[in-house]
């Protein structure tokens, strides 16, 4: 649990009932309020209830009376916040109250992994500006920008930690602890893709991509009030990641494909994969790493499945969906030859390498995600009437499904000719360099 902002943000904490006394070292936080301290609520029983490094919170109490009576009773706790009318108290002597930084900037962005790498981008032109960066983001996202070597500080909640109506009084409260404030919520979602319950969602087709075919990380750098410099890393591998990467690159004698097999979405995942990787098997000596959550294996074992009936060994197909963490994936991604795979954050992480990328697009319009990537093609479902929709599907209930296959439309219409030529375009254009 993070610490910030004042009387709001940690009485948003009390209503999720992460602050009622439950059991021994039950608390990440305690949260007394009101001028007077009920009589059954000792300090005795505060310090049994609350974790050994959590924290005890004052709101509404007079701080400098609540400080003295705190630290007469544990001469160890110390200051970790203090504002008007809000005292948080610790007994980890690294959670002391620092002076605020000069320019201190927060970067609220939650959202998924593609998310956060695109907004990744904004840092160091931040930084140029001269400002101490403080990234508010969301688990397990949270992962993906915790080395980025432009932020100096993570904010870092559980996702529905704050419920979605509270979200408005929630990041006034934390504001008040920053310079400035860039909130990329809904800079994407609910702006140029769009959701059901807005009323956008339902105009016509063609006024949808009029209106919102901006490119992603335009429109955030925009947001942002930074230049339009995409030439950054997006994604920082550490140096015992790179190596592991490197390592298992070395396992393969010839080309490596990576393939990202599906994405959080109904329309990220392409029914015709078996075929595409029966063909690649039989006109190129690449290796196949199928990489994916736990949620893809289904789809992936359904894939070499179809690939082994039609060609028959799949031996240089490596299944590693529910295998490899994300920041594993991403850099071992990094040292393939080609990346393949709907707009997943896979992708999204190799954008600016230079290795090949073969990108299917579902909800996105052309050079809407990809117009700054480095060797990026994208395939267009153009047979498809309903793309590009601009829109966010969770279930086939507004997003077109092929019944035959069983996935969406703007999936099913492409041949497996069109991707598997791509996919070889890019391995002769890798082996050539």
């Amino acid at each position: 649990m993070q610490i910030g902002g004042d009387a709001a943000l940690f009485n948003h904490w009390k209503k999720t009932g992460d602050v009622s006394i439950i059991k021994d070292n039950a608390l990440d936080a305690l949260v007394i309020c009101g001028e007077e301290i009920p009589a059954n609520n000792s300090p005795a029983e505060w310090e049994r209830v609350v974790k050994s490094d959590g924290n005890i919170v004052f709101i509404n109490s007079d701080e400098n009376e609540a400080e003295q009576n705190a630290k007469h009773l544990w001469p160890d706790m110390v200051v970790a916040k203090k504002r008007y009318g809000l005292l948080v108290m610790s007994k980890n002597k690294q959670l002391a109250e620092k002076p605020k930084p000069k320019n201190s900037c927060l970067v609220i962005r939650y959202g998924a992994w593609g998310d956060q790498i695109i907004c990744a981008g904004v840092f160091p032109l931040l930084k140029e500006q001269g400002h101490h960066i403080t990234l508010n983001c969301q688990t397990p996202q949270d992962i993906i920008n915790a080395t980025n070597p432009h932020v100096d500080e993570m904010m870092v909640q559980d996702r529905d930690q704050v419920d979605n109506d509270d979200l408005l009084e929630y990041w006034n409260a934390i504001a008040t602890e920053y310079d400035k404030v860039i909130n990329l919520s809904e800079s994407i979602e609910g702006e140029l893709l769009l959701s059901s319950d807005s009323a956008k969602f339902f105009w016509p087709q063609s006024a949808r991509h009029k209106l919102f075919n901006a490119n992603y990380m335009e429109r955030t750098h925009d947001v942002a009030g930074v230049k339009h410099n995409f030439s950054r890393s997006l994604f920082y591998a550490t140096s015992d990641e790179k190596a592991k990467a490197e390592e298992i690159r070395q396992r393969f004698d010839a080309p490596l494909i990576c393939w990202a097999v599906a994405g959080s979405a109904v329309h990220k995942w392409y029914p015709h994969m078996g075929k595409v990787l029966a063909k690649l098997l039989a006109e190129t000596d690449a290796y196949i790493m199928l990489m994916g959550d736990d949620e893809a294996i289904p789809l992936q074992d359904s894939a070499i499945a179809e690939a082994q009936e039609i060609y028959g060994d799949v031996s240089r197909i490596a299944a590693q969906c529910g295998t490899l963490p994300m920041r594993g994936s991403m850099a071992i991604a990094d040292t393939a030859d080609v990346v393949v795979g709907p707009e997943t954050g896979l992708l999204n992480a190799v954008g600016r390498s230079k290795n090949h990328k073969v990108v299917l697009l579902s909800h996105s319009g052309k050079d809407q995600l990809t117009k700054h990537w480095i060797n990026a093609k994208e395939i267009l479902p153009e047979k498809a009437p309903c793309f590009p929709c601009h829109r966010l599907h969770f279930s086939f209930e507004h997003c077109a499904k092929d019944e035959q296959t069983g996935a969406s439309l703007c999936n099913a219409v492409i041949k497996p000719e069109t991707i598997f030529k791509a996919i070889k375009n890019g391995l002769h254009k890798s082996s050539s360099k």
